[in-house]
């Protein structure tokens, strides 16, 4: 505070002389009055800001929002959450009053956060999709979030969600933002797209067919179509084609996710047909086929899997031939006739056959048991005996025939031409 003295002069025309009195006067100085914001002015609705005061000792306070008391608000400090212009009253001890600069507090209003499932179900199987959209205003901002984390780049108003999980959306304006409810998104796996196969798609027309086979698992069905065209009541994990195509199958899981296979192109061969010819003194089945299976009396020949073969017996024979497509044909029989008999092992020197010709019984005169086969002239087996040494033909018809004699391994020892006669 201040002193300040004051002289007072009288003067008049009814006194012969001047007085002067003195007298001292006190200025008492106002008290400051100053805001100062804790933080940043512009708030988002919900939030708050700290006003400071000047403090003095005895200083009594009175805020103001807009030049009007605020009820209860006569603290140094005051915490602002509506918009508007704060100013603060200060009274000193010497009831000197000063009043603050206002600070004005703006408020802005939280954006809308709906989210929507603009297109699609919440449920669906793989490579589909659901799209989630929220409010689309200027101004607003947009950060799309899965199980609490932000997806990189999705940053648009609309998004479209292809993986399970839980979905939301911040959305901001004037650097406040909300945060909307969460989607729970389930996306189904979809069936194995993958056919088994075995060896090359070729059938051979007649033959038994390519199997095919779906990826099984439990709840599954099947659908199998050839050339695009489902096919009646093939509804099994497996389907064996008998006919050229490309196949494939369609398959529903449990949760009805739904999935064609690759497809197989299935290529049918006529199988061959070989023909057996003699050239010279050998049989000839054709050249250009991949494998050859020479049969007597539809027996394998051992070590005859060439083109040609020359007969050493009499007999039906055939030919098996593969060809580069793994289809197989067998020959009509050709019958050999005309083979000397001979002996074709060292025993048959300790052998010999009687009577012959004979009418009933054969006997074999050997040094050791044998195995006895009969045949037509034409290799059909007729009779057969084992570990013997006579073989009863009384019942066949009087003509030729052809008589196998073998060891106890079935190694052919001799063969020999046999009369059947009852003169």
């Amino acid at each position: 505070m201040a002193a300040y003295s004051y002289q007072c002069v009288l003067s008049g025309t009814c006194v012969t002389t001047s007085a002067t009195s003195a007298a001292s006067i006190i200025v008492n100085p106002a008290p400051l009055a100053t805001v100062s914001p804790a933080g940043p002015v512009s708030l988002c609705a919900g939030n708050n800001i700290v006003l400071h005061s000047n403090t003095g000792t005895g200083y009594s306070y009175v805020w103001q929002l807009n030049g009007n008391a605020i009820t209860g608000a006569t603290t140094s400090n005051y915490t602002a959450s509506s918009a508007g212009s704060y100013s603060v009253q200060v009274t000193g001890t010497n009831t000197c009053v000063a009043t603050s600069t206002p600070v004005v507090v703006s408020v802005f209003t939280n954006p809308a956060a709906p989210i929507n499932d603009l297109l699609g179900n919440l449920n669906f199987c793989a490579g589909d999709s659901v799209v989630f959209g929220t409010s689309n205003l200027t101004g607003l901002t947009y950060q799309w979030l899965l199980n609490n984390g932000n997806i990189a780049g999705a940053t648009n108003a609309t998004y479209a969600a292809l993986s399970s999980g839980n979905y939301s959306v911040i959305v901001s304006s004037n650097g406040c933002s909300s945060t909307s409810s969460q989607e729970n998104v389930t996306v189904y796996p979809n069936p194995s797209s993958n056919l088994i196969t075995s060896g090359s798609p070729v059938i051979c027309l007649g033959g038994s067919g390519y199997l095919m086979s779906a990826v099984a698992a439990s709840g599954q069905t099947y659908l199998w179509y050839q050339n695009g065209i489902a096919i009646l009541g093939a509804t099994a994990p497996q389907y064996t084609a008998t006919a050229a195509g490309y196949y494939n199958v369609n398959i529903t899981n449990a949760e009805g996710c739904s999935v064609f296979t690759n497809s197989v192109t299935v290529t049918a061969v006529t199988p061959p047909t070989p023909v057996i010819s003699l050239s010279g003194s050998a049989l000839d089945a054709g050249a250009g086929y991949a494998t050859y299976v020479w049969l007597r009396n539809g027996v394998a020949i051992s070590g005859a899997n060439g083109e040609n073969y020359v007969p050493t017996q009499n007999g039906n024979y055939t030919v098996t031939v593969t060809d580069v497509s793994g289809c197989s044909g067998t020959s009509s029989e050709y019958t050999v006739t005309g083979v000397k008999v001979v002996n074709v092992s060292p025993k048959a020197s300790e052998i010999s056959i009687y009577p012959n010709p004979a009418t009933s019984v054969v006997n074999v005169s050997a040094p050791f048991n044998v195995n006895i086969s009969v045949l037509s002239v034409e290799g059909k087996l007729i009779l057969q005996k084992t570990d013997t040494k006579s073989i009863d033909i009384s019942q066949l018809a009087n003509g030729m025939y052809m008589i196998n004699i073998y060891d106890d391994t079935n190694s052919l020892l001799m063969t020999e031409r046999l009369v059947k006669s009852n003169w």
